[in-house]
């Protein structure tokens, strides 16, 4: 056996595929030895000695006559020489280099934008600190048609999370780069010591928390380039599930382990792959797509061996360049001749419109949605005026709906509305014809039968920073340009803002995609259903209302809608009157959550310090209040123990986790009970915290304002 030393090879740069051939005075082959991807070839003597010269070249199945000019050629006695020390041949780069032909090998696919949602998220630790571990493991281990609807808020926690995107533009301008490296993996069997290595890999995945006191106002979502789900702007599929796989790697047996990591790719490419090297680049197309070609060079893989490929987004944003989406930093790996859509959750990422439109024939306004959350999700009455709705039903005005109050209960159903809204309405590009020019959106407090509240103020809103942003393409990237919206008052009309419309903007500028025509802050105004209005008006600023419909205004071949469902097509109600208007109800109290104090054998203990000794068969319980004053607004709540330093932790369960339990100020429920020898396990005495954590549905259509915070800390002592 020989071997073909490639001086100047990197270490990581695949083995390319050649033979040594035994060849006539022609050079045809009359042997040939194919070289390994460890550069090892066998040559028999035999075909040597018959040989008219050795040549080391492409590695060829066909078996007519070689080009001189594709071969290294040496004599029989020369290729003896070479190997007759250490039976290695050298071959400097510039050699072997041009032995190798060269294709071509491309990639392509799609860009876009998409919003994300914050509640997703704090969904998963909320549902993992008030479930009972059994439910836990259930859930876990439940395949998705075992899932019912109400069990949202588990399957946000538990299982891998679908994070479907949201409000997603495209992104058509940019650069990507691509990025190719080869991985081996070989099936696991049992007992496997990858096994291992993977929840190793895990535990340094998944974040560690700290667990935030219940603040005195409702926190804004936490930066962007914190969040550890996120790397470079792209979803970090095995972070984000982290949690859950490292629950079920403990829990399951050898057998199943294996067929769990087999079944879930972005586990295995934590493992066994080489580094990666840039190959290409290229210009997002302006409808979204990206094609990247390379010469490349033929590759001996391995058995079980393949290429992969991930890209890096950069647009050039007002001079500065930005990644918006890091493939390789989130571990997004695709094979050669995927086609992947490459989506951005960076919120610095710039979209070119929208691509959400349901795609309404005609002149249409609806609207469209409430931060990140499409309009179809608000339950509001059927209108009955233009300024006006039906009587409501029980959950009218609220987010995500529930056939009953029961099947809402620890559910992310009947969310209540709170904090800053952005608020954003669809104007079909037929309504600038039909003569929509200005805009006016307005709250009011409602009553109960769905009309203006007597004697209340409307409050006009205004778009965020009262102005919306376009961009505009140059040879250098992209520049944003911010374009003031509002107009001074036009026929007698205020509080008007003009319609975006692309049709306004010349050819190389276009509108920023999701952005809002105006803004709520309902911790302005009191708790309680309030209705949303939307006008519009004509350039010599007459109110326009649909031809046929009823109310104020002159008539304009348009329709206001409702967005009823999504589909294929999506669902719309026609809306017969000239204003739109739907219902929304908000409340932005915060509730109590109190421990009020503990429990030994059902008596009440007391004392600002306690330090309670018993027997392992002595109990301990809570008492305390979580309430809010709207009972179905709250999520759930748990008590959580933690024992000492860096100990073992646990819940103590609650009788009704997803209602109110105990009333303010001082109405104490009292939890169900531990016994010390399960709280203290080996120890005869530790001391211990425990958190009483509350959560609220309240939401402003991309977060819940309200997460899994703590409420209260209380510390005491055990022994026995």
């Amino acid at each position: 056996m020989a071997r073909l030393l490639l001086v100047g090879r990197d270490a990581n740069e695949p083995a390319p595929a050649l033979s040594v051939y035994a060849l006539d005075a022609e050079l045809h082959p009359i042997a040939t030895a194919a070289v390994d991807d460890r550069g090892e070839f066998t040559l028999s003597e035999d075909a040597v000695q018959k040989a008219a010269l050795i040549g080391i070249g492409a590695r060829q199945e066909a078996r007519q006559a070689l080009k001189r000019s594709e071969l290294v050629l040496y004599r029989p006695e020369q290729y003896r020489t070479l190997l007759k020390d250490d039976a290695i041949i050298e071959l400097a780069r510039e050699r072997w280099s041009v032995l190798i032909p060269i294709f071509r090998r491309c990639v392509s696919g799609h860009v876009r934008r998409c919003s994300w949602l914050p509640w997703l998220v704090e969904a998963r630790s909320i549902a993992s600190s008030v479930l009972p571990a059994a439910t836990v493991r259930s859930a876990m281990l439940a395949s998705a048609a075992d899932v019912s609807a109400a069990s949202a808020v588990q399957v946000a926690a538990l299982r891998p999370l679908p994070f479907p995107p949201f409000r997603c533009g495209t992104v058509c301008e940019g650069l990507v780069e691509v990025y190719q490296r080869v991985c081996c993996w070989w099936p696991l069997v049992i007992l496997d010591p990858r096994i291992p290595q993977i929840i190793d890999l895990l535990e340094k995945l998944q974040p560690v928390e700290k667990i935030p006191r219940f603040p005195p106002n409702p926190p804004d979502p936490p930066p962007f380039d914190t969040l550890p789900l996120f790397k470079g702007g792209a979803l970090d599929e095995a972070a984000l599930n982290a949690p859950r796989d490292l629950a079920a790697l403990r829990s399951l047996g050898p057998v199943e382990q294996a067929a769990y990591i087999e079944a879930r790719p972005y586990l295995r490419h934590l493992l066994l792959c080489g580094t990666p090297a840039k190959v290409g680049q290229g210009f997002i197309q302006p409808d979204g797509s990206f094609q990247v070609c390379w010469r490349a060079f033929p590759i001996l893989l391995r058995p079980n061996c393949h290429i992969e490929v991930a890209h890096v987004v950069k647009q050039v944003i007002n001079g500065q360049t930005v990644t918006i989406y890091d493939g390789l930093a989130a571990n997004r790996w695709y094979h050669l001749g995927d086609t992947p859509t490459l989506t951005s959750y960076n919120p610095q990422a710039v979209g070119c419109g929208d691509g959400n439109s349901p795609g309404i024939d005609g002149a249409v306004i609806y609207l469209d949605a409430i931060g990140s959350t499409d309009a179809f999700n608000l339950k509001t009455p059927t209108e009955a005026g233009w300024d006006r709705v039906a009587a409501p039903a029980y959950n009218d005005g609220l987010g995500f709906p529930a056939a009953t109050a029961l099947a809402a209960k620890g559910t992310l159903l009947n969310r209540n509305w709170g904090g800053t809204l952005n608020l954003r309405w669809w104007f079909t590009e037929p309504c600038r014809a039909a003569g929509a020019r200005y805009y006016r959106a307005s709250v009011i407090a409602a009553d109960a039968a769905g009309n203006p509240q007597a004697g209340a103020t409307r409050f006009f809103l205004a778009p965020p920073g009262g102005a919306w942003q376009k961009l505009v393409v140059t040879s250098g990237g992209l520049d944003l340009v911010s374009v003031p919206l509002g107009v001074p008052p036009v026929g007698g009309e205020a509080n008007l803002y003009t319609i975006p419309y692309e049709g306004d903007l010349p050819a190389n500028e276009e509108w920023r995609d999701a952005q809002f025509h105006a803004q709520l802050p309902t911790n302005a105004h009191a708790e309680g259903r309030y209705l949303l209005t939307l006008e519009v008006f004509n350039a010599a600023g007459q109110r326009l209302r649909p031809t046929g419909a009823s109310g104020p205004g002159v008539n304009a071949p348009f329709k206001y809608m409702r967005w009823v469902a999504p589909g294929t097509p999506d669902v719309f109600a026609d809306v017969p009157f000239a204003g739109l208007t739907a219902m929304l109800w908000w409340d932005n109290r915060a509730g109590t959550g109190d421990i009020i104090g503990l429990r030994m054998n059902g008596l009440q203990t007391s004392g600002e310090c306690q330090f309670l000794s018993g027997t392992p068969a002595s109990t301990l319980a809570v008492d305390f209040i979580a309430h809010h004053p709207e009972e179905m607004f709250q999520l759930s709540h748990g008590i959580t123990w933690y024992r000492g330093i860096n100990g073992t932790s646990g819940s103590i369960p609650v009788a009704h986790p997803f209602d109110n339990e105990g009333s303010p100020p001082s109405t104490a429920a009292t939890s169900n009970t531990a016994t010390f020898g399960a709280l203290l396990g080996p120890h005869t005495r530790c001391s211990f915290a425990i958190h009483l954590n509350m959560a609220l549905k309240t939401f402003d259509g991309s977060s819940l304002l309200y997460p899994n915070a703590v409420r209260e800390v209380a510390a005491f002592a055990l022994s026995v």
